[in-house]
C-alpha cells in the first residue's frame, strides 16, 4: 500500500511540475540595472524519507481556527539551517504577520522527518523557502532563478525564492494573499487554488538561466557587479549526476543557447554557451557531485584551440623578477610583491601581476620586456595579463597603465576575476571576529592597494583590450601556453570569503605540451585546499609558484599542504624578498615543500633587480636557469 502511495506522489508531482512549467518563461533580455543579491545558503528539497503521497488536489484552501488556541495549519521552514538565516525569519515574519490576523500564533516547525515517514498530504501547511517536501520541489523547478514565487500545491502553499533578496518580498506577498481572504466573523481565510499563484521577476538575467532539473538547489551566490561592469550570477546545485548536467546541457540548447566550447578537465566537465545577450558557464564537480552555472552579460571568448595559430620565433622561457625594496621613511623592507614574465614561442608575453607601481618597478618591469623580445619587435606584447586579485604589491604596475602606456607596451587580454560588493560588505562584517581581524584588503577597498577593479577596467580601455572574467574549467590557448583555470572565489562560494587573498585565481599553464606551472597567486588554505578537491592529483606539475609568499594560510595550513602534495613539484619559485623568505622556511606549510618526491631546487625572487630566468621545456639538470643577483641596500 505505501508503495501505491508513492507512486502516486510521484504521478502527482510530475503533474504539478508540468502545469506549473506551462506558466513559466526564461526571457533573453538585457539584466535589470536594479538587483544586488545576497547569498542564499538554504539547502533546498531532497527525496529520501519525504514523500508526500496521494494528496487530493482541492479546489481551495481554508485556513482557519480550530479554537482559541490553535489553527488547522502550520508554518514549515527547513531542518538544519540557522536561525539567524534569513529563511527561518521570513518563516517568523509570516507566524507573526498571520497571528495579528487569525489572533492566535500559528504553529512554526521544521520539515523534519523519521527515515522513510511520510509527511500528511492532507494537512494543510505553509512551506517556507527549500523545505523536503515534494510540494515544495515541484514550486522550485517550474520558478525561474530570478523569479520569487508563492504557489499553491495540493494542501500547501508554498513559498519559493532562490536568493535572499527576495525572500522578505515573498514572505509579504503570502501574507497580504493570505489575509486578503481572510473572513474576521467565520475567524477564516479561503483562497482559490487557481488564484494562489504570484510570480514576480526580480531579476532578468537570472530568468535568462534555464532552470536545472535534477538535484537539489543548493545556493545563490553573487559573483560579480555592474560597478565594476563584471556582472556575474551563480547557482549552486548539489546531490546531482554527470548524466542530469548532460541532460542540462541540452536544455540550454533546446532553449536559444549555443554550445561555444566544453572541456574535461581531470573528472570535472565544463561547457561554455552564449546566446545574443549572455554568457553562461556550467560545470560539473565530481568530488561533491556539484553543478555551478555562472550566467553574465555576453563576454569576450577565451578563444578556442583551433584558432591559435601562431610562428615560432623565439624560446619560451619563465621570469621571476625580485622586488624588494627598502622604504626609507618606515625603515623596512618591501619584501612581498608577485611578478612573472613568461616569454611564450611568438614573442608575446604572458604577465601573472606584476609586483609593486613604484617608479624604478615600472623601469624594471619594461625594461625587461624590451630586453627579453629585442631580437623580433620594438613593441613588447603582453598577449594576456593575469591579475591573481587586488593586493596593492600585485596590482601595482598595471594601476600605472597611462605611463606603461606611454613606454609603448601593448596589452591584448586582461584576465582577472573580482568579488561583488555585497561580498566585500560580508566579509568585513566576518573581519570583526577576531580570526580574520587583521585582514586589510576588504575595508582598503577604497584606498591603497583598493580600487583595483576601477583601475583594471581603466587600463583595459586605455590599453583598448578585452577585459576577461575568469571562471573555472575555461581554458585559454595563446601561442605554446595552455592555461587551465582551476580555481576562483566562485569555487568557494557562497562560503564567506575569510580573507581578501581566498580571491586569488589559481591556474595550470602547460608549455609545449611538456612543461606544468601551478600559478597560486596569493590563494589561502581554503582557496589551495578547494583546488585540490576538485582536481585532486590534476594539480601535479613541474613547476610550482609558493602561495602568498609562504606567508599566512589564514587558518587552513592542511588545505595548503593538500595543494603543494598533489602539486609534488620539482622546481619551487617563491616570490619573496631576500630578507623575508629565510622567516618563513620552517612553517609547515612551507616545509612541505621540500620534502616531496619529485622536489629538486628552488629559488626565491630576491631583491629590485634580481631576475631567476627559467628555459622551457624544464627538465631538471638539464634546463638553463639564469639567476641574477643585485647587491641590496
Amino acid at each position: 500500500m505505501k508503495a501505491w502511495k508513492r507512486l502516486s506522489a510521484m504521478l502527482l508531482v510530475l503533474v504539478m511540475v508540468l502545469a506549473l512549467f506551462a506558466s513559466c518563461t526564461n526571457p533573453v533580455t538585457p539584466p535589470d540595472d536594479t538587483t544586488t543579491d545576497a547569498v542564499n545558503t538554504t539547502e533546498a528539497p531532497t527525496d529520501a524519507g519525504t514523500t508526500t503521497s496521494d494528496p487530493t488536489s482541492p479546489d481551495e484552501l481554508v485556513f482557519k481556527k480550530e479554537d482559541d488556541k490553535t489553527l488547522n495549519f502550520k508554518i514549515v521552514r527547513p531542518a538544519g539551517i540557522s536561525t539567524d538565516s534569513t529563511t527561518v525569519k521570513a518563516a517568523q515574519h509570516i507566524s507573526q504577520r498571520l497571528a495579528e490576523t487569525f489572533g492566535v500564533t500559528p504553529q512554526l516547525t521544521d520539515d523534519w522527518v523519521q527515515p522513510d515517514s511520510e509527511h500528511d498530504p492532507l494537512a494543510v501547511e505553509i512551506l517556507v523557502g527549500a523545505t523536503n517536501y515534494n510540494e515544495t520541489k515541484a514550486a522550485y523547478n517550474a520558478t525561474p532563478y530570478g523569479d520569487y514565487s508563492v504557489k499553491a500545491v495540493g494542501n500547501k502553499l508554498v513559498l519559493v525564492s532562490y536568493s535572499d533578496s527576495y525572500m522578505f518580498d515573498a514572505a509579504n506577498a503570502l501574507v497580504n494573499l493570505v489575509v486578503s481572504g481572510y473572513n474576521a466573523e467565520k475567524g477564516e481565510s479561503t483562497l482559490k487554488v487557481a488564484d494562489a499563484n504570484i510570480s514576480k521577476t526580480c531579476h532578468q538575467q537570472l530568468c535568462a538561466m534555464p532552470v536545472y532539473e535534477g538535484g537539489t538547489f543548493y545556493s545563490y551566490y553573487n559573483a560579480g557587479e555592474r560597478l565594476s561592469g563584471q556582472n556575474c550570477d551563480e547557482i549552486i546545485i548539489k546531490k546531482t549526476s554527470l548524466e542530469e548536467f548532460e541532460n542540462y546541457k541540452k536544455k540550454v540548447v533546446a532553449e536559444g543557447y549555443t554550445l561555444y566550447t566544453e572541456n574535461n578537465i581531470a573528472d570535472n566537465h565544463f561547457a561554455t554557451f552564449t546566446n545574443s545577450a549572455y554568457t553562461l558557464n556550467a560545470g560539473f564537480y565530481k568530488y561533491d557531485q556539484s553543478v555551478r552555472i555562472l550566467i553574465e552579460p555576453l563576454a569576450p571568448a577565451v578563444g578556442l584551440e583551433s584558432e591559435n595559430v601562431y610562428k615560432t620565433v623565439t624560446t619560451s622561457q619563465i621570469t621571476m623578477l625580485g622586488l624588494e625594496y627598502y622604504i626609507t621613511s618606515e625603515k623596512k623592507y618591501a619584501s612581498n610583491g608577485q611578478s612573472f614574465l613568461i616569454r611564450l614561442a611568438d614573442g608575446r608575453f604572458i604577465v601573472v601581476d606584476g609586483g609593486f607601481g613604484t617608479a624604478s618597478g615600472i623601469n624594471n618591469f619594461v625594461n625587461t620586456l624590451k630586453e627579453q623580445s629585442k631580437d623580433y619587435t620594438n613593441t613588447p606584447t603582453i598577449a594576456a595579463w593575469i591579475i591573481t586579485h587586488g593586493h596593492g604589491d600585485h596590482v601595482g604596475i598595471i594601476k600605472q597603465y597611462a605611463a606603461l602606456n606611454a613606454r609603448g607596451i601593448k596589452v591584448e587580454k586582461i584576465l582577472a576575476n573580482f568579488m561583488a560588493q555585497s561580498e566585500r560588505e560580508r566579509s568585513v562584517a566576518l573581519k570583526k571576529t577576531s580570526a580574520y581581524k587583521n585582514d586589510s584588503g576588504f575595508e582598503g577597498w577604497s584606498t591603497g592597494s583598493g580600487k583595483a577593479d576601477d583601475a583594471i577596467r581603466a587600463a583595459a580601455n586605455t590599453f583598448k583590450a578585452e577585459l576577461h572574467k575568469v571562471h573555472v574549467g575555461q581554458i585559454y590557448y595563446i601561442a605554446d601556453a595552455k592555461m587551465e583555470i582551476l580555481y576562483t572565489l566562485e569555487s568557494f562560494g557562497p562560503n564567506p570569503c575569510n580573507a581578501f587573498n581566498t580571491t586569488s585565481i589559481i591556474i595550470k599553464m602547460t608549455f609545449g605540451g611538456k612543461t606544468t606551472y601551478l600559478s597560486t597567486g596569493d590563494a589561502t588554505g581554503n582557496g589551495m585546499q578547494t583546488a585540490a578537491r576538485h582536481f585532486g592529483n590534476y594539480l601535479k606539475s613541474d613547476i610550482v609558484q609558493v602561495a602568498h609568499h609562504g606567508y599566512t594560510t589564514w587558518g587552513n595550513s592542511s588545505g595548503t599542504i593538500e595543494a603543494y602534495t598533489k602539486a609534488n613539484a620539482t622546481l619551487v619559485l617563491w616570490p619573496q624578498g631576500t630578507h623575508a623568505y629565510k622567516k618563513y622556511l620552517d612553517k609547515d606549510y612551507n616545509k612541505v615543500l621540500f620534502t616531496l618526491s619529485n622536489y629538486k631546487e628552488f629559488y626565491y625572487a630576491g631583491t629590485e633587480g634580481d631576475q631567476i630566468i627559467v628555459e622551457l621545456p624544464y627538465v631538471y639538470g638539464q634546463s638553463k636557469i639564469t639567476v641574477t643577483r643585485v647587491e641590496s641596500t
